[in-house]
């Protein structure tokens, strides 16, 4: 599922009128859609179910909206709030408390929202996203072992570059992470300690060429 979107369980456990950013999931019910005329105007609502990623169902109410036609049974859909300078509108928790003495959990749909037939996600993509890596990849210059610990303290590596006058290196260190299925960047910190009238040009360049320096000796590069 969507990362931004809700889930049946999320929605389970919010606040009656709570707004939220949306939600996507396969419509497995439509019902008829009733309108009439109001004092306030025309109005419509349409119920539906929609199946979350996880199997879960959300009963889903479309409120002043074009009817959702019955050849949509079944498609995988996402609905998304619509965010402007005034807030953020268009599916929200609501409690329906018809018939009376009932309470029934729904997200209420309004015109505000976007509506859309997409695509369901490829769940065979995802299995082999989380399995590990058969062989890392080239550009990674070599296979990566899996330490006991995920964080290595390096020592601090040696410096063949010369200090520029004014300049003293007082901390000179540098942290590689490694892990089973993925590569972090090195982090790469240098202390210096800068005399009075000192161009920090200098200084900056120093410090530029000992982290390129670390680099270059952790990744062998």
């Amino acid at each position: 599922m969507n990362t931004n979107t809700a889930s049946a369980a999320q929605i389970a456990q919010m606040m009656d009128g709570q707004v939220i950013s949306g939600i996507s999931g396969t419509l497995t019910n439509i019902y008829p859609r009733k309108n009439g005329t109001g004092e306030h105007g025309e109005w419509s609502f349409q119920n539906a179910k929609l199946q979350d990623d996880n199997g879960a169902l959300i009963d889903i109410q479309f409120k002043d909206r074009p009817e959702i036609p019955q050849d949509l049974k079944g498609s995988y859909i996402a609905i998304m709030s619509n965010t402007t300078d005034k807030g953020t509108h268009g599916v929200k928790v609501y409690d329906d408390e018809y018939p009376q003495g009932t309470v029934t959990r729904k997200l209420r749909v309004t015109k505000s929202a976007s509506f859309s037939d997409v695509k369901a996600p490829d769940e065979a993509s995802q299995i082999q996203h989380d399995e590990p890596f058969d062989e890392m990849p080239q550009d990674y210059g070599q296979p990566i072992e899996t330490p006991q610990e995920p964080i290595i303290e390096q020592p601090a590596q040696k410096i063949v570059h010369t200090l520029p006058d004014g300049v003293t290196v007082t901390s000179l260190t540098y942290r590689e992470v490694r892990q089973k299925r993925e590569y972090e960047p090195i982090t790469c910190e240098v202390q210096l300690a800068i005399e009075p009238h000192t161009k920090l040009s200098s200084a900056w360049k120093y410090a530029e060429q000992a982290a390129d320096a670390m680099l270059k000796h952790s990744t062998g590069r």
